[in-house]
């Protein structure tokens, strides 16, 4: 994870290498940084949310065999492919947006960086019109309706700032709306363990644990209620580890809008040290679900 994180930075670097004599309003060097932020973000997010499936995939078993058919319904996942999707498609449009800022510190702004903002605006745009009809979480459909309105504004923003040529200015219009973006997928994935992304994974590993509590009670024998106890020690590990990782992932969210904040601010070290915090934290998810792995190996 170490080697991803280092060359995701090393890549937005030299993206960015030839456009360092560009605009000194803003530091190409911050933007790459918040670029490979962004990117690390995503990573993580694939990675959190894969364990969320993983984990919780039991649970789902397990309220299926007790319904009275066997039917697709009872197999929805925590996360289904339409979520994801969503997901994937807003970090797709913030890293657009990442690369717009980019080309504003280069030297050499044409029409063409013109065309790309109008591009830019429309994709921006076009993401809070699907949003308005799809879901980042399925059990929290209030979600969406506030991330669409936030995209549809940042693209009216950018559409405005087309004839600016100066990536502070940009910066300093879109801050606000940015911050309400990462704020929302921040709240997306829970401010506790009791809302949203975060309850929905904590209420399977309840279910599940209710579950062996009456097998326990039900047991005869020593034998039998130790083969049930390590069951639910597995389960509370799994917990645990989910409970960390979907946590540590709300904090990335958190921390990219300060480095954004920080770039519209012009503090370089305020963004190195908000992607750094960002760069924690995903190694934080790596090392849980590596932990988990092995204690799950090891049980067996």
């Amino acid at each position: 994870m170490k080697n991803v994180l280092r060359d995701a930075r090393l890549a937005s670097l030299s993206l960015l290498a030839v456009l360092l004599a560009g605009c000194s309003s803003i530091q190409p060097t911050g933007v790459a940084n918040f670029s490979a932020g962004l990117s690390a973000a995503k990573g993580q997010t694939s990675l959190a949310f894969q364990a969320a499936t993983d984990l919780t995939s039991e649970s789902i078993i397990d309220y299926a065999a007790s319904q009275p058919t066997l039917i697709d319904t009872n197999f929805l996942p925590v996360l289904d492919p339409a979520s994801l999707a969503v997901w994937d498609q807003v970090f797709t449009a913030l890293q657009k947006y990442a690369q717009n800022l980019a080309l504003l510190t280069s030297p050499n702004l044409t029409k063409d960086y013109e065309d790309g903002v109008v591009n830019l605006a429309a994709e921006v745009t076009q993401v809070g019109q699907d949003l308005k009809h799809q879901k980042m979480i399925s059990e929290v459909p209030s979600l969406s309706p506030s991330l669409a309105g936030a995209f549809t504004e940042l693209g009216d923003l950018l559409l405005r700032a087309k004839a600016q040529h100066d990536a502070k200015a940009v910066l300093s219009h879109t801050d606000p709306t940015i911050k309400t973006i990462f704020t929302t997928m921040a709240d997306a994935i829970g401010t506790s363990q009791m809302h949203n992304l975060r309850g929905t994974v904590h209420a399977h590993w309840e279910q599940r644990k209710a579950t062996l509590k009456v097998s326990f009670l039900e047991a005869k024998t020593l034998a039998e209620r130790r083969t049930v106890a390590v069951k639910y020690a597995s389960l509370l590990n799994g917990q645990t580890t989910q409970e960390l990782a979907l946590g540590s992932l709300q904090r990335s969210y958190l921390a990219l809008a300060d480095a954004h904040h920080a770039l519209a601010q012009g503090s370089r070290p305020g963004v190195l040290a908000a992607v750094s915090a960002v760069e924690q934290e995903v190694q934080n998810t790596q090392n849980l679900i590596n932990r988990f792995n092995s204690i799950s190996n090891t049980a067996r």
